[in-house]
């Protein structure tokens, strides 16, 4: 995508593998930044988790939930409205889990599961992500025409900034 929004019909070799570092460090920042992964990654996580009604997952947002299991016992995990009911839903923007019977969790509480954007992140990421690596790439090769209104490459501009700030994953209690 890096290589069309700056309109070059062909590429050499080195040329390829300096556009996929530079999209790969923006991915990382912009992984960074809104603190969700692009790729569905798995994780295990362990909470005492006594009391809560609402327990937060540490990543999100949430592709599955492989199993949750409190002191041993497992749950029936499931995501919306299935028969019969499970025990427990989870929730894939605010990446929490809630137990169906209205009860709180209590004791050791584990849970593994995945989250991630998968292999479709937010478009407004991925333009983000693209005029950013655009700007490096260009501003790598054409160091002359940098100015005092132009980003160093080491800065995250402003503008980028703002575009993934709707994406910042909204901390909630874990």
């Amino acid at each position: 995508m890096i290589q069309q929004h700056l309109l070059l019909a062909s590429l050499d070799g080195a040329q390829t593998t300096f556009l996929g570092l530079i999209g790969d460090a923006v991915q990382s920042v912009i992984e960074e930044e809104t603190g969700r992964p692009f790729a569905s990654t798995p994780y295990v996580e362990g909470y005492n988790a006594n009391w809560k009604s609402t327990l937060y997952l540490k990543h999100d947002p949430i592709v599955s939930v492989t199993s949750v299991s409190r002191s041993g016992e497992a749950f029936t995990v499931g995501s919306g409205a299935v028969y019969p009911p499970p025990q427990l839903v989870w929730d894939i923007a605010p990446g929490a889990l809630r137990l169906t019977d209205g009860s709180t969790f209590s004791g050791y509480t584990v849970v593994s599961y995945n989250a991630g954007w998968g292999a479709t992140p937010p478009a407004g990421l991925v333009r983000a992500g693209v005029l950013w690596a655009a700007h490096l790439y260009t501003a790598g090769r054409f160091s002359s025409q940098q100015n005092k209104n132009v980003p160093a490459l080491g800065e995250v501009p402003k503008m980028i900034l703002a575009m993934i700030q709707p994406f910042k994953r909204a901390w909630g209690a874990a």
